[in-house]
């Protein structure tokens, strides 16, 4: 993928990475299997954005492995891709917080998080709508850039004396 390969992320059956790399507003689209890039997205830009240099920086899979969104830190835009064809298509330019880092879908797919740190936000935005529903905001300075699922167990989680 060339130098720099930054945050990725995996379709629901596996069969494509899609990876944001320096030097490319976008992301690439790698066939698992063949184990080369297939395609690559780049962001819609006006020529005064064009003119100052940003990066990609965080991806997710949303909307059932339907759609890619990805962020551009400086121009603080995240943008949606329908991947469902051979050439991601974008469908949405979303303005956010300052510096959009990470994004994170629900299990769902249905809801994606963008993490802002220079804003202190972390932005909610519905899939289907691509609008945004709700806005967490943190301490001055807590700046929130990371963002994890995790899978809890559905029942009680087992103790060394149940075992």
């Amino acid at each position: 993928v060339g130098s720099g390969p930054r945050p990725g992320t995996i379709s629901p059956d596996g069969r494509r990475l899609y990876i944001n790399v320096d030097n490319l507003l976008g992301f690439l689209v790698i066939d698992t299997a063949a184990r080369k890039v297939i395609a690559k997205a780049e962001y819609t830009l006006t020529k005064d954005e064009q003119a100052v240099t940003s990066r990609s920086h965080g991806i997710a899979v949303a909307n059932d492995g339907k759609e890619v969104w990805s962020n551009d830190v400086v121009h603080n835009l995240t943008f949606v891709f329908d991947v469902t064809g051979p050439q991601p298509k974008q469908i949405a330019r979303l303005e956010v917080g300052r510096q959009p880092y990470w994004i994170m879908p629900s299990k769902d797919t249905k809801t994606v998080y963008v993490a802002c740190p220079s804003s202190d936000e972390i932005l909610v935005f519905d899939v289907a709508t691509k609008k945004e529903k709700a806005r967490i905001t943190f301490p001055e300075r807590s700046r929130p850039t990371r963002m994890l699922m995790v899978a809890a167990p559905k029942g009680p989680a087992a103790t060394s004396s149940s075992r």
